[in-house]
This record gives C-alpha cells, structure tokens and sequence, in this order.
C-alpha cells in the first residue's frame, strides 16, 4: 500500500514538473513570436499611416502607451495600427460628421484625438486593476526568495498566483528572463510597460536585496506600504460616496418635484384661473 502511495507521488510530481516545463516552453515560444512580429513593417494602409504620421510620436514611447493600455484590437496593437485608427477616424468624423466648413475642421481634429483618448482611459483602467494585485505578487516573491527559490522558478511559479493584467505582464517578465537570463534588463522592460511607483519600488527593492541579501525584508516593507495605501484609497473612496449620497438624495426629490409636481401645478392653476 506505501509502494503504491511513494508511487503516486512521484507520478503527480513528474506530471507537475513536466507541465511547469511545457508551459515555460510555450510562453517563452509565443514571447519569441511576438517579437519576431514586432519587428515587420506589415504592409498596405498601416505602412502608410505608419509613415505619414510617425512624426506624431517616437515609436518606441508609443509601444509603451499601447503596452500600458493592453494593445486593445483595432486601434492599438501596434504603433501603426493606433496610426491608422487615427487617420480612419480623422477623415470619418471629418467627412461624415462634420461634412464642410469649420464643423469639418473640428470633427476632424476630434477624431484624431479619439486614439489616444481612448489609450489613456484604458491604460488608467489597467493601471489600477495591476496595483491591485500587485501586494499578491510582492507577498509571493518574498516567500518564494526567502525560501530559496531562484528567480527563473519564482517568476515562472508566479504566473499562477496573480490574474488579470497584472499575470499577462508577468508570463511576458518570466519569458523574457528565460530568453535573456538579464535581470536588471528585464525588470526595466517590466516597469516600462506598467509604469506604476509601486512597481519601481518593487524593482529597486528585489535589485538592491541580490545585492545585500536583504530581500525579504526590503520586499515585506513595500508590501506593508502598499497594502496601507490601498487601504487609505479604499476608505477615502468609501468616505467619498458617503458624503455624496445626502447631495443625491436632495437632487432626486428636487427631480421628482420638477417632473411631477411642477406639471400638476401648473395644471391646478390652468384650470383654476379658466374656472
């Protein structure tokens, strides 16, 4: 009965390892590919687009918008998609809405904007969902470097404890490591596409703990701090919607009164002055 129970174990424990290989495997072959894409020029309209409007925006700052947004479909997954976003969306609203004369300028201008609007508002978004994850993923380091885990394995082990944005960026940070083996290099890259304070601190602390060993404890501070930031957010947040919601309720009766009893008013004194 033990034989067959050392045996399980170590078949469950083969499995496991041979999946961690596979998985590391196939991120570090989808990170080749996407690299690989990055580097065509594509062709047809993004080329041209690409070419007319690369004055608008270093390609390499732009990569990193669009990295931060989360390279959302049509308009941003790659530098010359979000250019030719832009010109469609600048002759559309130029052409369709505004049709000629000065509403043709301005609509014009509007859609041209659109992009970037639309860039901004998605890499806030997704800015904000990292952050709160990010107490998840410093927590985790800390216990897997103080236990002994080597980098490779603890960013790899990683990419199944946190979701959303925040694991998309760390299967790119754990392929990217592989391919590479430059830790200073890759969290750079790292804190170049989230572009969060909470996230170069993080850096700085796991830089500066290969150096003096002391990366558990620099890891659980900012782990603490970031925690408490949060937390004060939250209730700031909470205390936020506390103080409005005497303000909406006034605004709902004064709707109420404008829409129902104004009308009947109005028509009580109608009747009563033909009367």
């Amino acid at each position: 009965m033990i034989l067959y129970v050392i045996l399980i174990l170590a078949l469950s424990a083969a499995l496991f390892e041979g999946w961690e290989i596979y998985s590391k495997r196939k991120r570090i072959k989808k990170l080749k590919k996407e690299l690989q894409s990055n580097k065509c020029k594509g062709n047809g309209l993004l080329v041209i687009a690409e070419k007319l409007l690369g004055w608008y925006s270093s390609k390499n700052k732009l990569y990193y918008r669009l990295s931060r947004a989360g390279n959302p479909k049509y308009i941003g997954t790659t530098p010359a998609h979000f250019y030719a976003a832009k010109l469609f969306l600048t002759v559309f609203c130029a052409f369709f809405i505004g049709k000629s004369g000065m509403p043709l300028f301005l609509y014009g201008i509007g859609g041209f904007f659109i992009p970037d609007i639309l860039i901004w508002l998605g890499g806030k978004k997704r800015q904000e969902r990292i952050l709160n994850e990010l107490p998840e993923m410093i927590d985790f380091l800390k216990k897997s470097l103080a236990s002994g885990i080597q980098m490779p394995e603890a960013f790899a082990s990683l990419t199944m404890r946190v979701k959303g944005p925040l694991q998309e960026e760390v299967i790119r940070l754990s392929a990217h490591y592989n391919l590479t083996m430059d830790l200073e290099g890759t969290l750079n890259e790292f804190s170049k596409r989230v572009e969060l304070d909470a996230v170069d601190n993080m850096i700085l602390a796991l830089k500066q703990g290969e150096h003096t060993g002391k990366v558990k404890t620099l890891l659980g501070q900012q782990s603490e701090m970031l925690k408490t930031s949060l937390q004060h957010d939250q209730k700031k947040s909470t205390q936020n919607q506390a103080n409005l919601l005497p303000l909406v309720s006034v605004l709902m009766v004064v709707n109420i009164l404008v829409l129902v009893a104004a009308p009947l008013a109005i028509k009580f004194m109608g009747n009563s002055f033909f009367n």
